[in-house]
C-alpha cells in the first residue's frame, strides 16, 4: 500500500480510496506550472501482476475503453503510463458520493421519485452513448458495462451523474471473451443470463439499471436474499414485489420496471435509448426536476444543517443514528393493505423552501440527519450555590478544554462485512462514511459467513475523513491452458482464463481438470489475507 507523500509519475498520492483483486485506487494531485494543482484519481496495477502479460493486457484494455468514451455522464481518462514498473491510469475525480452512500444517508428510505428518475435518465444517457460507440474502423464496439451497481454510479455535489469502473466491460474486439460458467460482476445486480454465464449484450446493463432504479425508488432491492442460492432463484424466476406495493409509487413505474427486469433479454427494452425515452416520459408525468434539482437535493442530503430533535424516529435509537448506522427501510405493505398514496415530490428550488416551512418540517429533516441531538435541559430559575473559595487555583472543570470537532471514517473492504468501531457495531457494508471522535480508534471488520475478520487501527483527524481500504481475503491467480476447469476445494470457479479470484485465507485444495488432455491435478496451497497465490501448471506434459 502506498503512503501519502509517495508519487506515481507526476501524481502525488493524497490518500488510498480502495483496493481490489488486481489494483489499487488513490486520491492524488498533480502540480503544474505556477503551483496550479489538479486533483484526480489514480488507479494502479498491483506489483504482483506487473510482469504478467495477461493482466497487463486487461489493465490496458480498460484504459483503451475509457479513452474511447468522451461523455458528460462517464468518468474521463486523463492519462495512462508506466513508471518504475508500475502501470497507472489517471482519471477524473468526482467530488461527491456514489448512490449507495446516498441511499445510506437517506436512512434506507426511498429517494423522491423525481430524483430517482433524473438519476436514471443521466445514467441511461451515458449507457446509450457507450452502447453505440464505434471503433476507428467504423464497426460497433458493442460495449457492455457488466457491473452497473449503485457504487459505480456517482453523483457530484454539482448534480452531475457519472458512470465509473469499466474494468470488466465487454466489447466486440477484445480477446477477453465471456466463458460459459464464468461470472463477472456483482451478484445482486446481475441479469439472469449473466448469472448463468451466457453471452451478454447491452440488455444486461438495462436489467441492472432497472434494479438500481427500483432500489432508488423503494429503498430496498427487488431480489433480496441472505445467501446466493435463493438470490439466484429469485432472479432466474423474476420474483419480486412491485414498487407500487413497496413504496406507493405510480403503477406506470411498475410497468417500466417490469420491462427492464424481464427474465428474457428479448422481452426487455431493445436499447438504452428506448428505456431512456420511457423514463423521460414518466419523469414529465410526475414532475421533472429543474436544471439544478439534483445539485440542490445532494446538498440538502449531505450538507444542510440538521435541526435538533428530541428522539430518534421509529427506525432506530438515537445512539444508532449518532454513529451513522443505516436505518431500516419501511416494511413492504401487506397484500391486504392499500398502497401508500403517491405524491409528486418537491422540486428543490431555493426560493420555494421558506424558512417557516423548514421550521414546520423539522421532524422530516431528522430523516436525513444520520444522528440524534440530545435536547438541552430546561433552564432552572434556581441558581446553584457559588463554589467555596479555593487556594489551589482554578480547576479543570471550571475551565474545560474545548472539545475537538469529530471526523469521519469511510471503510472500503474487499468483501462485504460487519463493521465495529471500538467494539460497537456500526453496520454492514456497503456503508456511507460515519462520524467518529477525533483520535485513535480500532476497527473490526468481520464476515461470519466466510469466517474472516481483520482488526485495523485508524487515526481520525477533526473534520477530516479517514479512509480504510482493508483486505480480508486472499487472491488466487490461475495460469494454465485455456479451457481448464478450476475447483477450490469442492467449489467450481469456472473455465480458464479466469480473473483474479478472492479466496478465504487458510489451506485449500486447488484442482485443475482438463478433459481433452486427460488431466486431473490436485494442488495444496495455504492462502494469506492480502497476498496473491499463483497456480502456474503446464498440463500439456
Amino acid at each position: 500500500m502506498m503512503n501519502p507523500s509517495q508519487t506515481i509519475g507526476p501524481y502525488q498520492i493524497v490518500q488510498p480510496l480502495a483496493a481490489g483483486g488486481m489494483g489499487q485506487v488513490f486520491l492524488a494531485k498533480k502540480t503544474g506550472e505556477g503551483g496550479v494543482e489538479m486533483t484526480c484519481v489514480v488507479k494502479t496495477l498491483l506489483a504482483a501482476y506487473a510482469g504478467d502479460a495477461e493482466f497487463v493486457r486487461m489493465f490496458l484494455r480498460e484504459a483503451r475503453i475509457l479513452a474511447s468514451l468522451r461523455h458528460q455522464n462517464i468518468v474521463q481518462l486523463f492519462d495512462c503510463g508506466r513508471v518504475d514498473g508500475t502501470l497507472y491510469l489517471a482519471m477524473e475525480y468526482v467530488e461527491g458520493h456514489d448512490l449507495r452512500d446516498m441511499m445510506t444517508q437517506a436512512g434506507g428510505r426511498p429517494l423522491p421519485l423525481a430524483v430517482a428518475l433524473r438519476i436514471a435518465i443521466e445514467a441511461l444517457n451515458g449507457l446509450a452513448y457507450a452502447h453505440t460507440r464505434v471503433g476507428d474502423d467504423g464497426r460497433p464496439l458493442n460495449l457492455v458495462h457488466r457491473d452497473l451497481t449503485p457504487t459505480n454510479i456517482l453523483l457530484s455535489r454539482e448534480g452531475a451523474v457519472k458512470l465509473v469502473d469499466f474494468g470488466i466491460a465487454k466489447d466486440a474486439v477484445s480477446e477477453d471473451r465471456t466463458i460459459a460458467g464464468v461470472i463477472k460482476g456483482k451478484l445482486q445486480y446481475m441479469s439472469p443470463e449473466q448469472l448463468d454465464g451466457r453471452p451478454l449484450d447491452a440488455r444486461a446493463d438495462l436489467f441492472a439499471m432497472g434494479l438500481v432504479l427500483y432500489e432508488l425508488a423503494t429503498g430496498v432491492r427487488p431480489f433480496a436474499a441472505d445467501t446466493t442460492s435463493p438470490l439466484f432463484a429469485k432472479v432466474l424466476h423474476g420474483e419480486y414485489t412491485p414498487a407500487s406495493v413497496v413504496a406507493g409509487t405510480p403503477q406506470e413505474l411498475d410497468r417500466l420496471l417490469a420491462k427492464a427486469l424481464a427474465k428474457r433479454a428479448e422481452d426487455r427494452f431493445a436499447s438504452a435509448a428506448a428505456m431512456l425515452a420511457d423514463v423521460e416520459k414518466l419523469a414529465l408525468a410526475v414532475g421533472a426536476l429543474p436544471i439544478n434539482g439534483l445539485r440542490d437535493y445532494y446538498r440538502d442530503l449531505f450538507e444542510s444543517p440538521r435541526l435538533p430533535h428530541a428522539a430518534a424516529d421509529e427506525t432506530g435509537s438515537a445512539d444508532e443514528q449518532t454513529v451513522g448506522r443505516p436505518r431500516l427501510a419501511p416494511a413492504p405493505a401487506s397484500a391486504s393493505a392499500p398502497p401508500v398514496p403517491w405524491k409528486a415530490p418537491p422540486r428543490w428550488i431555493g426560493a420555494i423552501v421558506l424558512p417557516a416551512a423548514i421550521l414546520v418540517a423539522a421532524g422530516a429533516w431528522a430523516l436525513f440527519s444520520g444522528k440524534a441531538v440530545v435536547p438541552r435541559a430546561e433552564t432552572s430559575s434556581v441558581r446553584p450555590a457559588a463554589p467555596a473559595h479555593s487556594t489551589t487555583g482554578p480547576t479543570a472543570a471550571a475551565n474545560p478544554a474545548p472539545a475537538s470537532p469529530p471526523g469521519r471514517i469511510k471503510v472500503a473492504p474487499d468483501v462485504d462485512c460487519d463493521v465495529y468501531l471500538d467494539g460497537k457495531l456500526i453496520g454492514a457494508t456497503p456503508l456511507a462514511s460515519f462520524e467518529a471522535a477525533a483520535g485513535q480508534h480500532e476497527l473490526l471488520l468481520r464476515n461470519e459467513n466466510l469466517g474472516v475478520a481483520a482488526t485495523v487501527p485508524v487515526t481520525v483527524a477533526a473534520e477530516k475523513t479517514a479512509r480504510v481500504a482493508a483486505t480480508l481475503m486472499a487472491t488466487l491467480v490461475v495460469k494454465v491452458i485455456r479451457g481448464t476447469k478450476v475447483y477450490v476445494d469442492s467449489t467450481v470457479l469456472g473455465l480458464t482464463p479466469l480473473p483474479p479470484t478472492p479466496v478465504k485465507p487458510g489451506p485449500h485444495q486447488i484442482r485443475l481438470v482438463h478433459a481433452a488432455l486427460g488431466k486431473d491435478v490436485a494442488i495444496q496451497r495455504t492462502f494469506t489475507a492480502g497476498a496473491v497465490t499463483r497456480i502456474d501448471e503446464d498440463l500439456t506434459k
